[in-house]
C-alpha cells in the first residue's frame, strides 16, 4: 500500500496535515490509543510532560521516520540500485579504521551510508549509476594519496548538511564533473 498526499489538496479542502492524518486513522479504523501505547512501550515516542496531548520523538525515531519516507519514494522503489550493497562497495574503497586523530570511522555504518545515497536521490533529485558512484568514490580516495588528513569521512563525502539545511556533496560534484568531461 502506498499513500501520497498533496498538501495543496489538503489546503484546498481546508485541512491541516494533522487533521488529515487523524481522518486517515479513522478511515482505516485504527485506534490512536493502542498505537500510542505500543509506540511508548517500544520507546519510539514519549509523552510530552508539558502537554499530555503531544508526543516527543527522539532523534533516532525522527531518523526512522525519515528513512521510511525516503525509502518509500518512487525514485527509490523503482530504482535498480541496491543501496545497501552499493554502500558496502563504497565502504570497501575507503581506508579501514578511524580517521587519524579522531574516533570516527572512515566508512561509517552501512545503513547510514545507504540512507545518505537514497537522500541524494529523493531530497536533492540527483540520480546516478552504481558505476558513477564507484568511480567518483575511487577518484576521491585516490586523490589524497598518502596524506588523508583533509579527506572527508565517507558519510560527509556523500552528503553533508548543516543545521541551516545547507548541503554539500563532493560525491555529487565529482559525478557532475565526470559527466561534463565525458560530454566534451
Amino acid at each position: 500500500m502506498k499513500f501520497t498526499v498533496n498538501t495543496d489538496v489538503l489546503q484546498h479542502e481546508h485541512l491541516t496535515m494533522g487533521e488529515f492524518l487523524v481522518l486517515l486513522m479513522g478511515y482505516y479504523s485504527i485506534s490512536y490509543k493502542e498505537c500510542l501505547d505500543r509506540l511508548i512501550t517500544n520507546k519510539l515516542v514519549s509523552t510530552n510532560v508539558f502537554n499530555p496531548n503531544e508526543i516527543v520523538l527522539s532523534n533516532n525515531t525522527k531518523d526512522l521516520v525519515t528513512s521510511i519516507l525516503v525509502s518509500s519514494d518512487d525514485k527509490i522503489t523503482n530504482s535498480n540500485i541496491d543501496y545497501i550493497a552499493l554502500a558496502k562497495k563504497l565502504q570497501a574503497l575507503y581506508p579501514k579504521g578511524n580517521k587519524s586523530g579522531t574516533s570516527y570511522s572512515w566508512t561509517g555504518l552501512t545503513p547510514l551510508i545507504a540512507q545518505k545515497l537514497r537522500t541524494l536521490v529523493v531530497e536533492y533529485n540527483f540520480s546516478f549509476t552504481e558505476q558513477e558512484a564507484l568511480r567518483a568514490t575511487e577518484e576521491y580516495v585516490k586523490s589524497f594519496s598518502d596524506d588523508k588528513s583533509h579527506m572527508q569521512l565517507l558519510k560527509y563525502f556523500i552528503l553533508k548538511t548543516s543545521k541551516d539545511n545547507d548541503m554539500e556533496s563532493m560525491f555529487m560534484t565529482i559525478i557532475e564533473n565526470n559527466r561534463q568531461h565525458e560530454e566534451n
